[in-house]
């Protein structure tokens, strides 16, 4: 997706004129949007890898907890 991104905002660069306006121009105005939506991607990736961390953090905890109780009553039921 990167990759892409950034092929198309470097040939959109490429193809644009030096000499357009840049507060008319359709192509600058795509490569502020293109620009500002790949900034929101990333910002919402980094949000969502975060939960993930956290959720895998809290699934790692409950498994080490269950895996205690089972070989604490494991360790009862035998004496």
């Amino acid at each position: 997706m990167k990759m892409c991104l950034s092929f198309l905002l470097g040939f959109l660069l490429v193809a644009t004129p030096a000499s357009a306006d840049s507060e008319g121009n359709p192509i600058q105005k795509i490569i502020e949007l293109i620009t500002a939506f790949q900034g929101k991607i990333i910002r919402d990736g980094e949000t969502e890898q975060k939960a993930y961390e956290e959720y895998f953090e809290w699934c790692d905890d409950a498994s080490k907890e269950k895996i205690f109780e089972l070989k604490t009553a494991t360790a009862k039921a035998e004496k």
